[in-house]
């Protein structure tokens, strides 16, 4: 029932192919994947035979024009995302998208706004969750796991009215147990008001030059995490913002326009009250994978360390400290994120809920 549109790196990730799927739901028990696109057919297979995916393509409008679908997981380069969210929903299909929603600000606006006016063209889906007003009772689940009402609505019933595309954006970290945790102690007043956040973002190598062009740069592709976390955590929206890049790692990115010719950047950005965050971010950290978070409160302070894949310190008349690297990458450090963020999306499509990250919020 859910398929996925993949060009990226991300998508090949099992938390975005269900390999753990939601719980089951009494609206929703069983939901699956049904289909994979790449521009590149023989990696879509690949990917469809390695998680179970039973379709594969390599056009992202046999995935968004599929009958049997009913959402799709947008996981392409930046450049794509735009499109392919306002062609879902011109179709009708919720739409769960990697970060950033676009490049640039109108295309963001245009594809949000595409989301949520109407669509009447598109088929009544088990995510609906709307009585027909002749009573009729919901008919067993069908082959993919849905509970459906006819789909041939009754002459004499009126017309449904179908319920705007949900847009997700997925900004993982909200999802995270550690940043979820700070986020907590704050909204908990543990730590008081906020008063200072300072968040650290460091990849372990820079990515291939084809990934940095056309994604954006530094601030939309690699810092929107951070500043979607800052505000996550403030709980208000910026009142000015002051960001420096430059690159110091990758020169062969300096050909590049804009903020992709950097590959280290630092933003500090005002909020209302003289509350402010500091970021900084790097394409390049030696030692592993480096996710940090700390806020600075009337009452405290909280923070988190970054991740290790486990707790094993080593002491010796030579060294001391932790066993092993930091999380090699994203993939793995947050694994758990993906999926409680996957099964979010789920439970706002099951239970007609609000999009918990939907690009405006």
């Amino acid at each position: 029932m859910y398929p996925i549109t993949a060009f990226g790196r991300v998508a090949a990730t099992p938390a975005r192919l269900h390999i753990q799927p939601p719980p089951p739901t009494p609206i929703c028990p069983r939901p699956r994947s049904v289909i994979i696109s790449n521009p590149t057919v023989s990696k879509a297979e690949a990917a469809a035979k390695k998680f179970n995916v039973p379709n594969w393509t390599g056009d992202d409008m046999e995935v968004i024009n599929h009958p049997d679908v009913e959402a799709v997981w947008i996981c392409s380069p930046s450049s794509f995302h735009a499109d392919q969210i306002k062609a879902c929903a011109a179709a009708g299909k919720h739409v769960f998208c990697e970060k950033p929603i676009a490049t640039d600000l109108p295309e963001t606006i245009e594809a949000i706004n595409a989301c949520k006016v109407a669509h009447p063209a598109a088929s009544p889906t088990c995510m609906e969750r709307l009585v027909p007003t002749d009573g009729a009772r919901p008919l067993p689940a069908t082959d993919h796991g849905c509970v459906r009402y006819p789909a041939t609505p009754d002459p004499a019933t009126p017309a449904r009215q179908i319920a705007d595309v949900k847009l997700m954006t997925a900004l993982q970290r909200r999802f995270d147990p550690n940043f979820a945790r700070v986020r907590e102690a704050i909204t908990n007043n543990e730590i008081g008001s906020p008063i200072v956040a300072k968040l650290c973002s460091r990849d372990p190598a820079p990515p291939p030059f084809s990934y940095v062009e056309g994604s954006g740069g530094i601030f939309k592709d690699m810092a929107v995490h951070d500043l979607d976390m800052s505000r996550f955590l403030m709980g208000e929206e910026p009142e000015a913002i002051l960001a420096y890049g430059a690159c110091m790692i990758d020169k062969e990115i300096e050909k590049l326009p804009g903020a992709e010719a950097y590959d280290t950047a630092s933003v500090i950005i005002k909020y209302p009250g003289g509350k402010h965050a500091f970021i900084d971010v790097c394409r390049q950290a030696p030692y592993g994978y480096d996710q940090r978070a700390e806020v600075l409160g009337t009452k405290g302070m909280i923070q988190t360390d970054n991740m290790y894949p486990n707790t094993a310190r080593v002491y010796t008349n030579s060294f001391t400290g932790n066993a092993d690297m930091p999380y090699d990458f994203f993939m793995s450090r947050y694994k758990e994120a993906y999926i409680r963020e996957s099964e979010a999306f789920c439970k706002a499509l099951v239970n007609d809920e609000p999009s918990p990250c939907s690009g405006e919020v």
